[in-house]
């Protein structure tokens, strides 16, 4: 009976499938590499991916990391109407400060154009002719100035500041009669100077018929007939 086993051919190839099991059983076992481990695990992302919902697909993989974008989002959201609260808060100081620096500034030109240094007023004159804008104030400064000043040169600047403002029928009033009652030559000539940049077809004529009726110092009556005469006003 043993001899017929051992010649049989089945049980013979059944014997060394056992064998050969057996010896893949000792056999040591080898990690695979890295590229083939990222491999592995690359296709079974995309596997488990695939199975879940476009909008799962957006999210982060791990809660943790999902805490940490909602809580990026929030600080975000926070930071800007912190901002937008902040700078309003900026503008309205601003324009505070440049209001109050305005004040501070009208009240330091009222009071160097009544300095009792000559100079102080005389500058004071020329920084009101640089103003864009002036209140009534100064103006009303700068006509007594050129009024009763006794220094003809800071008559001369407070009338050059006035500039645009002696159309104004007061202001043109006052300054016809300072041009009438002065004797000095530089106040009568920054009146003059003053008209004929600034003035309206009125004081034009006005300052034509002084001249002409030599009410003005020579030289200048002449100066003011050649240039309206060349201005053929």
């Amino acid at each position: 009976m043993s001899d017929r086993i051992d010649d049989d051919p089945a049980l013979s190839e059944l014997d060394d499938q056992r064998e050969l099991w057996r010896q893949l059983g000792d056999a040591a076992r080898v990690d695979p590499g890295p590229r083939l481990r990222h491999q592995v695990l690359h296709d079974l992302h995309q596997h488990t991916r695939a199975r879940l919902p476009w909008w799962r697909a957006l999210l982060p993989a791990q809660p943790a990391q999902w805490a940490g974008v909602a809580a990026a989002a929030v600080l975000g959201l926070c930071s800007g109407l912190l901002l937008n609260g902040s700078e309003a808060r900026v503008d309205q100081r601003l324009a505070q400060l440049e209001t109050q620096l305005e004040g501070m500034n009208h009240q330091l030109l009222m009071s160097r154009l009544t300095a009792a240094a000559p100079g102080e007023r005389l500058a004071a004159a020329l920084q009101a002719a640089m103003l864009e804008q002036r209140d009534p104030d100064i103006a009303a400064a700068l006509l007594q100035r050129a009024a009763i000043d006794n220094v003809p040169s800071v008559r001369s600047a407070a009338i050059g500041a006035l500039g645009a403002e002696i159309n104004q029928r007061g202001t043109a009033r006052q300054l016809l009669d300072v041009l009438a009652g002065s004797d000095s030559p530089i106040v009568q000539m920054a009146i003059i100077d003053l008209i004929l940049r600034h003035g309206d077809d009125d004081l034009l004529k006005t300052l034509k018929d002084r001249a002409n009726q030599q009410t003005l110092h020579p030289a200048l009556a002449g100066y003011v007939q050649d240039t309206m005469g060349a201005l053929e006003i």
